[in-house]
């Protein structure tokens, strides 16, 4: 994600939190409706172009969205199932007739540098 200047954040930050605000709480439809606008409106050229766009405008459009998915799923989703994986315990595929879990003891994450092969009955980590 293009990360912008902290002067950029203020500015849109300010002005997000007064519409946030001002709308509270939002139903799922209602952020998809002001998702969709948004999008509209970048497509267009901030408003300067006409609906419908061509490809490349709209391509580039879902292509911003996309990555913003993927940076709101780095940096708030995985923490939060990082600490359920530590909490409950990894799951993995389930593999012919081995054991599956070894027991209610924790389970770090597959990428922690805290994990050893010991920790893994097969060696693989």
């Amino acid at each position: 994600m293009p990360y912008i200047t902290i002067g950029d954040r203020v500015d849109i930050d300010d002005a997000l939190r007064k519409f946030l605000n001002l709308m509270g709480p939002l139903t799922p439809g209602q952020f998809v409706y002001i998702m969709y606008q948004i999008a509209g409106w970048q497509a267009s050229g901030g408003g300067v172009g006409n609906l419908p766009v061509g490809w490349t405008e709209a391509s580039r459009v879902v292509a911003d969205m996309e990555c913003a998915k993927l940076e709101f799923y780095r940096r708030i989703v995985v923490p939060y199932e990082e600490e359920k994986i530590y909490e409950n315990g990894d799951c993995r595929p389930i593999r012919g007739n081995t054991q599956q879990y070894k027991s209610s003891t924790n389970s770090m994450p597959l990428h922690s540098s805290r994990r050893t092969a010991e920790d893994d009955e097969e060696g693989e980590y």
